[in-house]
């Protein structure tokens, strides 16, 4: 795992720490912090996001065994945007309202990323 992917998780997870409590209320309370990976996991350039997701949930993993992050688990949540905007958003939208996300990674595409930047953005999140 690299350093600079690992200080990519670390940051993330801090600033939603220190972010998101008055965003989401008791969802960040609690001991776990959720946070979603949106990426291509199926089609011609699925290896890319399967990478990404694998090397994010390595840093968590890795993080979680020491006590993760000012105390708190890490939990990663995971969808396949199969490389479409639509499905990109889909996946943001619902990573932020039912699984109460607090940071958002991922995608390969940079037309899935402006979509799932924009829904992020809606709704304040990292």
């Amino acid at each position: 795992m690299s350093q600079a992917l690992r200080g990519m998780v670390i940051a993330a997870a801090l600033a939603a720490l220190v972010v998101a409590p008055a965003m989401v209320g008791p969802a960040v309370a609690e001991d776990v912090v959720t946070i979603g990976v949106s990426t291509t996991l199926s089609g011609s350039i699925a290896e890319l996001g399967q990478t990404g997701l694998r090397g994010i949930q390595m840093a968590v993993d890795k993080l979680n065994s020491t006590a993760g992050i000012l105390n708190k688990q890490i939990k990663v949540v995971s969808a396949d945007d199969g490389a479409s905007p639509a499905n990109g958003a889909s996946n943001v939208r619902h990573m932020i309202l039912a699984d109460k996300a607090v940071a958002i990674f991922g995608p390969v595409s940079s037309a899935v990323g402006t979509a799932e930047e924009t829904v992020a953005g809606q709704y304040k999140t990292l």
